[in-house]
């Protein structure tokens, strides 16, 4: 493992900035802890920068990073806690942890893909948000993009006890402006502040977004699923607990579900992990997943 520690007004543990070279960033095996940012700075843990030929992140665990301050803690500079990826193309996130950082926006990762209208294929696969905070919004993470091109994989994530400050998403905001290849198995749970929600859709391309959402357990959310205007998810095997309100939505946008059902999900003390009785075993549609975001088997993909 490669451990940073440091302080610095952007990337204070990796600063990565490929504007005028035609680089790739590849970060493996690495643990950022506790490297801290002032007021206005782009990823405590780390910063990356315009990188047009691919970044590549796994089995990193980005932990204890960034700034939180109740005054001026978000103003456009104060963004993921963790890690801020910004204006960079074919990023994959895999395998990695995100564990009570702290930043304005963002808190454990704010993430912009795409740049000037170049392809931007992300990958965001098996990444636990646990713990991390925004005084602003987006306590779990920010995914939006900089342009409309490219496609987007997100499956196997946990966003569990993430918080936001007054207005904002404690959970997973996520702006799908570029379309949306696969979104599935996502564990939602305890997000805390702000509005409450747990997965917020928040805006996306003119014309509209129509993508399905397969394999979800949402619990104790304010608001579990948002759809923004003319954003229209189809979930599709979720289970529902101890939420306000499951979903809701700005029309024309629309959340419709299917295969829902309601219960307990059993968590072990992490509020994460399943145990044995949980109805939530086995219980997923097919969605040709053979692994969780621990690489372990799933009976039902």
């Amino acid at each position: 493992k490669s451990p940073f520690s440091g302080y610095y007004d952007a990337g204070a543990g990796l600063y990565a900035n490929n504007t005028n070279v035609n680089g790739r960033v590849v970060m493996q095996h690495c643990t950022l802890r506790e490297n801290g940012t002032d007021a206005r700075s782009y990823g405590g843990g780390a910063y990356i920068l315009k990188t047009y030929n691919g970044v590549l992140i796994e089995a990193t665990r980005f932990e204890g990073n960034g700034y939180y301050a109740s005054s001026s803690s978000y103003n456009g500079y104060n963004i993921g806690g963790g890690l801020c990826v910004n204006a960079s193309n074919g990023v994959t996130l895999r395998d990695s942890r995100f564990i009570q950082n702290a930043s304005g926006s963002g808190g454990g990762l704010y993430f912009i893909a795409g740049y000037g209208g170049y392809g931007s294929d992300t990958l965001l696969e098996a990444l636990v948000f646990d713990g991390n905070r925004a005084y602003y919004d987006c306590g779990g993470l920010s995914v939006t993009s900089g342009s409309q091109s490219g496609d987007a994989t997100v499956r196997n994530l946990v966003v569990v006890n993430n918080q936001a400050g007054p207005g904002g998403t404690p959970g997973f905001c996520y702006s799908p402006y570029i379309a949306v290849k696969t979104f599935d198995h996502l564990t939602i749970a305890s997000n805390t502040g702000g509005n409450g929600y747990g997965l917020n859709l928040n805006s996306g391309p003119y014309g509209g977004s129509y993508f399905a959402i397969r394999n979800l357990i949402v619990v104790s959310q304010t608001l579990g699923v948002y759809a923004g205007y003319d954003i229209h998810p189809t979930l599709n095997g979720v289970l529902w607990h101890n939420n306000t309100a499951n979903t809701g939505f700005y029309a024309p946008g629309e959340v419709i579900v299917t295969n829902a059902r309601t219960g307990a999900p059993l968590f072990t003390a992490d509020g994460y992990h399943l145990t044995g009785p949980s109805p939530a075993l086995d219980a997923g549609v097919a969605a040709g997943v053979t692994g969780d975001f621990e690489g372990d088997a799933r009976p039902v993909g």
